[in-house]
């Protein structure tokens, strides 16, 4: 049952902004966790972990913003896009731990087994995001001219919300498989790393 509750604990939700260029930035912050036993590091995950929109900390997060616009070419009495100058931004948070002195190569297997798989986890929700990212501009890029200028950017706004309505959907979705999967994938792996361990 311990074992059970640090793996859900362990694997954080995606938090979305509500922003979206062809520019992507990427930073990755740490929080500490403290610990020499896997309830010490269950008690770390809950009390120093992002805080997400359900109101509980989680072992790690991917806040995603998008950002830009597009710019507009008028003549010839259409207004049509000229370019799709969209951009994210991308803050991921993730655990730390420094072990003690006396932390067992076991405890040390245990944490890696765990860190890997929330920054696995962590970089699928980049992957979502980044492959919106390419179709806000793809669909933008492809929108039929307007009239008018006016009416080009009102396009062009419904589409941006549409698509990043879509994106937030696509990592609500990963999200919930992968409630439904993260237990059994991660004592799949503790079960092999320390295997391999013992081998050793």
């Amino acid at each position: 049952m311990k074992r059970a509750c640090v793996l859900s604990l362990a694997i954080g939700l995606c938090a979305a902004g509500s922003a979206s260029s062809g520019e992507i930035k990427e930073r990755t912050t740490y929080f500490m966790v403290k610990g020499q036993t896997l309830a010490d590091l269950t008690k770390s995950f809950g009390r120093g972990g992002p805080m997400l929109g359900s109101g509980e900390r989680h072992g790690g997060a991917t806040q995603v913003t998008f950002a830009g616009d597009a710019t507009y070419a008028e003549g010839a009495g259409t207004c049509r896009v000229d370019r799709a100058a969209f951009r994210l931004n991308l803050v991921t948070t993730l655990p730390r731990w420094s072990p003690p002195a006396d932390a067992t190569p076991e405890m040390k297997v245990v944490w890696r087994t765990l860190r890997n798989d929330v920054a696995t986890h962590e970089a699928k929700h980049a992957e979502i995001a980044k492959r919106w990212l390419r179709q806000l501009e793809t669909r933008v890029k492809a929108l039929s001219p307007e009239p008018n200028c006016a009416a080009m950017k009102q396009r062009v706004a419904t589409e941006r919300r549409d698509v990043l309505k879509q994106h937030d959907l696509a990592q609500v979705d990963f999200d919930r498989h992968e409630t439904g999967r993260v237990d059994a994938r991660v004592e799949h792996q503790l079960s092999r790393n320390l295997g391999r361990f013992t081998l050793r």
